[in-house]
């Protein structure tokens, strides 16, 4: 029986590992720790992955974690998932400082075209060059609230994904010559395809350019011969990727604490 939650979170954890090509992104991996870290200050970019630590050593370890974070003037994020060590790690997590601050299904689908996409206008092209990018970036980054400055690392990040041959892929959606979807696709090394940014511009809702961009990643991860596509949906998206034909298998809580203002 496939383990998907195991196949969604190695996914997650070899895109990270990828992404730590780019200059200034460090990740810090131990048998019962992974995390990222780096000077931009922003939970996206400082956070842990995955924790399975023994609750002897829980404590002291993640005080440490915290500490080294803020002394960066950086706040730390946590993923909590189905398969955090301990057990009482929500509660250890609260008495250490860190507050939710949102929730994520880990989600699954057999690699297939939907069954019912509709027709657009929607044109379609994985980006290989720098021509797209700052609208490509500017649309993620708005879709998904994020300041400038964040978006813009972001994209940084991910640009190394910009060619051909990578398991990395960024697919842009267009209306009219105007971009107005994005969307990426990690391939693992178990050959598993990573479904991550997908976002539409508001002006371009309802027209069907979410899932022509699911389809379109779709049809890559078919041809790379993957059988599996994961994601992490927000709540806002939940409903769009079950109507899509996508399945809960996990839930995560996203904690955060963050560095005091420092008093002058």
């Amino acid at each position: 029986m496939v383990d998907h939650v195991r196949q969604l979170e190695h996914n997650v954890e070899s895109l990270v590992s990828h992404l730590s090509l780019w200059p200034g992104w460090r990740v810090r991996s131990e048998p019962d720790l992974l995390w990222c870290e780096s000077a931009i200050p922003n939970e996206a970019f400082n956070k842990v992955i995955r924790c399975q630590l023994p609750s002897s050593q829980a404590a002291s370890r993640l005080v440490r974690l915290r500490d080294e974070t803020f002394s960066r003037g950086a706040p730390l994020g946590f993923w909590l998932g189905p398969r955090s060590q301990p057990s009482n790690l929500a509660h250890l997590l609260e008495e250490l400082g860190f507050r939710p601050s949102a929730q994520a299904w880990g989600m699954v689908r057999k690699v297939a075209p939907l069954v019912s996409p509709r027709s657009t206008e929607v044109e379609l092209q994985v980006l290989h060059g720098y021509g797209g990018w700052p609208s490509w970036i500017q649309v993620f980054g708005e879709c998904f609230g994020l300041p400038w400055d964040v978006a813009e690392a972001y994209g940084e990040q991910l640009a190394i994904g910009l060619g051909p041959g990578q398991p990395l892929a960024h697919a842009a959606a267009f209306i009219r010559g105007q971009l107005v979807g994005t969307a990426s696709v990690f391939i693992d090394d178990r050959r598993v395809a990573g479904i991550y940014n997908l976002a539409t511009s508001a002006s371009a809702r309802g027209q069907g350019v979410g899932e022509a961009l699911l389809n379109f990643v779709m049809a890559e991860a078919e041809r790379q011969g993957c059988q599996w596509a994961v994601l992490r949906s927000t709540a806002a998206a939940y409903s769009f990727y079950v109507a899509a034909g996508f399945q809960p298998v996990a839930r995560y809580w996203i904690y955060v604490a963050t560095p005091s203002p420092t008093l002058i």
